[in-house]
C-alpha cells in the first residue's frame, strides 16, 4: 500500500526537477553568463528575459533531454532505495538533482572550463581540481544521505558510471566513421590568422601537398562580413559599404561569384556556422544554405545551451531529422568540435552534380575552451591547479589577448590547433586524393589593438592564403583576397588592387547604435544607417606593396555604398 502512495510522489518528484527546475536553472546560469558578453553590459531583467526566449526556441531539446534524464533518475533510485527511508519530497528531489550532479562532474572532467561557469562564479577563486572535488563530495554526501548503509556503494557506483558515460558517448560519437564525399571546390575560411603569426606547420604541409603559397596576400578589410562581401561581390568595401559587424550584404545584391560558379555548373552551398556578426551563408544566395544560425540567435542559443550543460552532451547523438533550433556540433558551445566541422564542409559534396563549398570557421574567436582529449599530459596539469575562474576562453572579445595568468595561451595554442585540424581533414577526407580543389585563406589577422593608425601594420592585412589543385597565380606577387573567385576560376574579371580598407565607429556612436538596433524574427539585428554613413565617411584605405611604401589615405567612397 504504501508503495502505491510514494510511487506518485517520486515521479512528481524526479519530474519536477527535469522539466522545471533544470530549465529555470538554466535560465539564471545563461543570465548570469550574458551578463559577462563584452562590450554590452546587459540588465539582469533582460538578461534574463532573453535567456527565458533561448530556453522556448530550444523547448523540444529540453523536453527529450529532461524525459531520458527522468527515466534514469526514476528507474535507479526505485531499484536501489527502499520506499521507507526518509521520503519526504526534498528527499526526493534530492534524488534527482543527484542524477545531474554526477553527470555535471563527469562533463567537467572532460570540459574543465565547466568549472568557470558564471553560477560557479563564487567560488571561481578555488583551485580547479579542488572544485572539482567538492563537487564529488557533495555528490557522495547525497549518496549518504539518500540511502540506507548496505545500498551506499551500489547507488555510488551507479553515479559513477552515469558521469563517465554521459560525456564519454558524447566523445565516442565524434569517433564514429561519418560518410558524405569530397566536395568539387572548397574555399575554406580561417578567422584570425595572419602570416605573423606562426603558419610554418601549414606551409609545410600546402608544399607537401604540391600546393601553392601565397607570399604577400592582402585582405580588403577587417571585419569578417565585410571581407567576405568584398570576396562574393568582388568589390572594394569603399563600392559595397559593408564594414560594420551585423551589417548585411546590400539589399538585392546578387552574389557575382555564385552567378559564376552557377553558371559554370556548380551546385553552390554555404556553410557559415557562426552567423553572429556576418550572415553571408544566409544572405548571399547559395542554392543551399547549412549555416548555423544568425546574429541574437547566435548569441543567446549557445548561452543556453552552456547553461543547461547536457544539451551539448546528448544533442550530438539525436538523429538528424531532430527539429532543434540549433545544430549538433553548435558554434560556441563548451563541446564545440572545429575538426568536425571541417570534415562536414570537405564532404558536403554530391554524387549527382559537381558542388562548390563557401565555409567560413570563426574558432579562433569562439569561447572554445580546449578539451581534455586536447590537451598534452603538461597541460592538462596547468589547467588543474589555477583558480578555476581561469579556464575562460576569452577569445569573444575580438581584441583580447592572452595574460601571464592563463593555464594555456589560447591565442597562440587555438591558431596551432586550426592549422593542424585542417591539414589533417584534408587528408582524412581525401579531398585531394579524389581530385578535389581547395582555397584556404584567412579573413584577418589578431586584431588586437587595432586603431586607424595602426591597421597599416602586416600582422592584420597579411593574411594565410593557399590553393591546390588549382594554377598558381604568380604566388610570390601581391595579391587581393578579392580575387579569390578568378583564382578558383570562377570567371575572369580584371585583378583587384590589393589594399586594405579600414573604419570604425567612435566611442559616442554605438551608444546610438545599440540603442537602434532592431531584432527581427530570423535573427538579422538592423542598425540605424545614419551613424554608418557618417563612420563610413570616415574610411582609410592603404596599399602596402606600393613601391617606396604605401600611406594611409581618405578612401573616395561610393555614394551607392553611403545610401
Amino acid at each position: 500500500m504504501r508503495r502505491r502512495l510514494q510511487t506518485p510522489s517520486r515521479l512528481a518528484a524526479h519530474l519536477a526537477v527535469m522539466f522545471i527546475g533544470w530549465p529555470m536553472l538554466t535560465i539564471v546560469a545563461a543570465a548570469a553568463e550574458a551578463r559577462r558578453i563584452p562590450h554590452y553590459e546587459m540588465p539582469w531583467p533582460q538578461a534574463l528575459a532573453a535567456s527565458a526566449f533561448g530556453v522556448g526556441l530550444l523547448g523540444i531539446d529540453f523536453l527529450l533531454v529532461a524525459a531520458l534524464c527522468a527515466i534514469v533518475s526514476i528507474r535507479l533510485f526505485r531499484a536501489l532505495t527502499p520506499f521507507d527511508y526518509g521520503q519526504t519530497w526534498v528527499v526526493l528531489c534530492a534524488e534527482a538533482i543527484s542524477v545531474l550532479l554526477a553527470m555535471f562532474c563527469g562533463a567537467c572532467v572532460w570540459f574543465p572550463t565547466l568549472l568557470s561557469t558564471a553560477v560557479l562564479a563564487p567560488l571561481g577563486y578555488v583551485p580547479a581540481v579542488l572544485l572539482l572535488a567538492g563537487l564529488i563530495a557533495l555528490t557522495g554526501a547525497l549518496v549518504k544521505v539518500l540511502v540506507p548503509r548496505g545500498r551506499r556503494l551500489k547507488l555510488a557506483l551507479a553515479l559513477v558510471a552515469i558521469g563517465t558515460i554521459a560525456p564519454s558517448l558524447h566523445l565516442a560519437w565524434n569517433l564514429l566513421p561519418r560518410g558524405g564525399k569530397p566536395a568539387d571546390l572548397v574555399v575554406l575560411g580561417l578567422d584570425s590568422l595572419s602570416q605573423h603569426d606562426d603558419v610554418s606547420s601549414m606551409r609545410t604541409w600546402v608544399a607537401g601537398r604540391g600546393g601553392s603559397w601565397y607570399d604577400r596576400p592582402v585582405t580588403p578589410a577587417l571585419v569578417t562580413n565585410a571581407v567576405w562581401t568584398s570576396v562574393m561581390l568582388r568589390q572594394p568595401v569603399r563600392q559595397h559599404g559593408v564594414f560594420h559587424v551585423f551589417q548585411a550584404m546590400p539589399a538585392g545584391a546578387r552574389a557575382p561569384l555564385l552567378t559564376a560558379a552557377q553558371a559554370a555548373g556548380y551546385h553552390t552551398v554555404g556553410m557559415f556556422s557562426d552567423q553572429m556578426t556576418a550572415a553571408v551563408g544566409a544572405q548571399a544566395g547559395f542554392d543551399e544554405d547549412r549555416s548555423g544560425p544568425v546574429g541574437w540567435r547566435q548569441l543567446i542559443l549557445p548561452l543556453v545551451e552552456n547553461g543547461s550543460v547536457f544539451l551539448p552532451l546528448v544533442k550530438p547523438m539525436l538523429p538528424g531529422w531532430w527539429p532543434s533550433a540549433a545544430p549538433a556540433n553548435h558554434a560556441g558551445t563548451y563541446t564545440y568540435d572545429p575538426g568536425l566541422e571541417i570534415y562536414d564542409i570537405l564532404t558536403a559534396g554530391d554524387d549527382a552534380r559537381r558542388t562548390l563549398v563557401m565555409a567560413h570557421l570563426t574558432y579562433v574567436h569562439l569561447t572554445a575552451f580546449p578539451r581534455l582529449v586536447d590537451m598534452t599530459w603538461g597541460e592538462r596539469w596547468a589547467v588543474a591547479t589555477p583558480r578555476a575562474r581561469s579556464l575562460k576562453d576569452r577569445s569573444f572579445h575580438w581584441q583580447d589577448e592572452d595574460r601571464v595568468s592563463d593555464p594555456i595561451a589560447l591565442h597562440r595554442w587555438k591558431p596551432a590547433r586550426l592549422q593542424r585540424l585542417v591539414a589533417s581533414m584534408v587528408d582524412r577526407t581525401g579531398l585531394l586524393a579524389s581530385g578535389g580543389r581547395l582555397i584556404v585563406f584567412s579573413d584577418h589577422g589578431d586584431r588586437a589593438r587595432l586603431t586607424y593608425d595602426r591597421f597599416s601594420d602586416e600582422r592584420y592585412h597579411r593574411v594565410v592564403l593557399a590553393s591546390f589543385g588549382l594554377p598558381a597565380r604568380q604566388p610570390d606577387a601581391p595579391i587581393s583576397l578579392i580575387d579569390i573567385g578568378t583564382l578558383a576560376g570562377l570567371g575572369q574579371v580584371p585583378p583587384a588592387e590589393p589594399t586594405v580598407e579600414f573604419c570604425v565607429s567612435a566611442p559616442d556612436v554605438w551608444p546610438r547604435l545599440i540603442a537602434s538596433a532592431r531584432l527581427r524574427w530570423s535573427g538579422a539585428i538592423s542598425l540605424d544607417a545614419a551613424p554608418l554613413r557618417d563612420t563610413l565617411r570616415e574610411l582609410r584605405a592603404y596599399r602596402p606593396w606600393i613601391p617606396g611604401g604605401g600611406e594611409i589615405a581618405r578612401a573616395d567612397v561610393s555614394p551607392a555604398a553611403l545610401e
